[in-house]
């Protein structure tokens, strides 16, 4: 059940981050224009950069779904208790 949330919460982050990603190319200026316009609705409303976060998001689902965190934390324990053994 672990693996299937996370990788909802992947797919979930990265088509957010390719929604994102078409919003900002669709602001790009014509050619020879200075006009930089400002993003918004979606995420923009709320971060600066949703792109970032949703790719935040994207990786920490992985790391779920792989059960990646968990890794860490036991690898991190062990490296601790070896190094500061009797």
């Amino acid at each position: 059940m672990v693996v299937y949330s996370g990788l909802a919460i992947f797919a979930l982050s990265e088509t957010g981050n390719f929604i994102c990603h078409l919003m900002l190319r669709s602001l790009r200026p014509a050619e020879g224009s200075k006009v930089r316009p400002i993003p918004s609705g979606f995420l923009f409303d709320l971060v600066s950069c949703p792109n970032y976060t949703f790719e935040v998001a994207g990786w920490i689902g992985f790391s779920i779904m792989t059960e990646f965190s968990s890794l860490i934390c036991s690898r991190s324990l062990d490296s601790f208790k070896c190094g500061n053994g009797p």
